[in-house]
């Protein structure tokens, strides 16, 4: 499904395709150049665990509000992830991320009982293979 500046079909105003018009906006307004964050390679160039902790909490934040259908501004970093509408079914998906992202192997009860973002943040740093300081 296309949206453009010059073709936007009648259902870009519902708020279910919100993140579909706010993408299209932000490819027409950097001229078709779209940046891409890799969060591996970021990591795996991290020069120090406190530079590798907010990449991993960069990548988390990435992550989360769309897999738990928030805005990105209502996250924090220091509330614990017990306060979201974090499930069994949505932790599996948030650790295959981190396991795919960080090559940090997470078993769900460690995600869900990991506390901050932060904490989960100094977990995956610890058990990253891309981490070698």
């Amino acid at each position: 499904m296309r949206i453009t500046p010059d073709i936007k079909p009648f259902w870009t105003t519902d708020a279910k395709f919100k993140k579909l018009r706010l993408a299209a906006e932000a490819d027409s307004t950097s001229d078709g150049q779209a940046s891409v964050v890799s969060y591996h390679t970021a990591l795996k160039t991290s020069q120090s665990v406190e530079e590798a902790q907010g990449v991993v909490c960069k990548g988390l934040l990435s992550k989360l509000p769309s897999v738990l259908m928030l805005e990105a501004e209502d996250m924090d970093v220091t509330r614990s992830l017990a306060n979201y509408a974090l499930d069994s079914l949505v932790a599996i998906e948030v650790r295959n991320y981190i396991t795919r992202e960080f090559e940090a192997n997470l078993q769900v009860l460690e995600l869900l009982s990991s506390g901050s973002i932060e904490m989960l943040a100094k977990t995956i740093v610890g058990k990253s293979k891309l981490v070698c300081f």
